[in-house]
């Protein structure tokens, strides 16, 4: 069986976080004309945060979020007999939200192979493929099919779905309101489209441009830059035997790991993705905003805002 490589589950569309980088000067240029020019709005937040109370949270908000719920994965899957192969790790220094990014990605990479407590296997334990079906089901649930026309369900997404619902108190109950379903579907359309733009595929240009600088050539996205640790792993653990790395081997994909997501920081800082992405993301949600109002003054009162 091949195994998968490391993972900490997805965070809810919800529930995505917004890392601020500092700028470093290692690629490209402050005067240059492209980012020197502002676009004719600049946003400082997102036009819809008033009105989603998970697209407000302050990172002290998010961290909390973000560990009440790796929490309560771990307690959900126990009661169903499962450890959970991602370990709690609440108490750890590493994940204190004041750790400069620079020094994570320093110090640990992406998280794929250097927080696991068993990076030589992938997983805390052997599972056979029906064992690690059956994790896989208490994990993420049956699902809900994004193209189904069906609203979301976090009673369908297992212990990740029940975790988050809990740990942000039942702020995702509205994702199955009927009566925002067209805002939320119009809203993942405008997330998608953004994601393809000309915009965004001219950042993306520019920060695989840097890491080509920096020796990492051919790297489409920083989520690719992510992928390819991933795949890395997978690949390594495929041919391994009984799956088992050596600590040599652990080792280099734990160094090339560090390496490429310093890389990656640098470069995003350097082309200031985050801050561009968002003004693109932003102008976009800014004529949502317009088109779904009433329904977004009735999500805020919803949600408490």
């Amino acid at each position: 069986m091949t195994a998968e490589p490391l993972r900490r589950p997805a965070l809810h569309g919800l529930v995505a976080t917004v890392v601020t980088l500092t700028l470093l000067a290692s690629c490209g240029s402050p005067d240059d004309d492209s980012r020197a020019a502002p676009s004719p709005t600049q946003h400082t937040a997102s036009p819809l945060a008033p009105y989603m109370s998970l697209l407000a949270l302050d990172s002290a908000e998010q961290l909390r979020l973000d560990l009440e719920g790796e929490r309560l994965i771990a307690a959900c899957l126990k009661e169903q007999g499962f450890d959970y192969d991602q370990p709690y790790v609440a108490d750890d220094v590493v994940l204190d939200s004041s750790i400069d990014p620079a020094e994570w990605a320093a110090t640990f990479g992406y998280g794929v192979t250097t927080l696991s407590q068993d990076a030589s296997t992938g997983q805390t334990q052997s599972r056979s493929g029906a064992e690690q079906a059956a994790y896989d089901l208490a994990l993420f649930g049956t699902g809900t099919d994004p193209d189904s026309g069906v609203a979301y369900d976090w009673e369908q997404e297992g212990c990740l779905g029940s975790a988050y619902h809990e740990a942000s108190d039942g702020m995702d109950d509205v994702m199955r309101d009927e009566q925002f379903a067209a805002f939320f579907t119009a809203h993942a359309a405008v997330q998608e489209g953004v994601a393809a733009s000309e915009p965004a595929a001219d950042l993306a240009r520019e920060w695989s441009d840097c890491m080509a600088d920096a020796g990492h050539a051919g790297i489409a996205s920083p989520a690719d830059a992510k992928l390819t640790i991933q795949q890395d792993l997978a690949a390594a653990l495929s041919v391994a035997s009984d799956q088992t790395l050596p600590s040599s081997e652990i080792a280099d994909l734990r160094s090339a790991e560090i390496t490429l997501a310093s890389t990656d920081l640098a470069c995003q800082d350097a082309v200031d993705y985050a801050a561009r992405y968002d003004q693109v993301l932003w102008s976009a949600e800014a004529s949502l905003l317009e088109d779904f109002r009433t329904d977004l003054e009735a999500l805020a009162i919803a949600t408490g805002r």
